[in-house]
């Protein structure tokens, strides 16, 4: 995906970027995600503040309920 100009224009080049750009996230937690040293990090990181998220689209393709993003706070 990388490769594909317009898709790293839309979601970034890292994971990190990807879901910045994805979830609206306070100034604080965006820090913490970009600076996070992995992309595994980066989601234990939205774990620790109770945000879920995933992006499996075949798994919404048959389950549309089965994705959600929630934040409790």
């Amino acid at each position: 995906m990388i490769k594909n100009r317009d898709f790293v224009k839309m979601n970034g080049k890292t994971y990190q970027e990807y879901i910045d750009n994805n979830i609206s996230l306070s100034e604080i937690l965006s820090q913490l995600i970009h600076e996070s040293d992995s992309p595994q990090d980066a989601l234990e990181i939205l774990k620790f503040f109770k945000i879920n998220f995933t992006h499996d689209y075949l798994s919404y393709l048959y389950n549309p309920n089965n994705i959600t993003l929630k934040i409790n706070n």
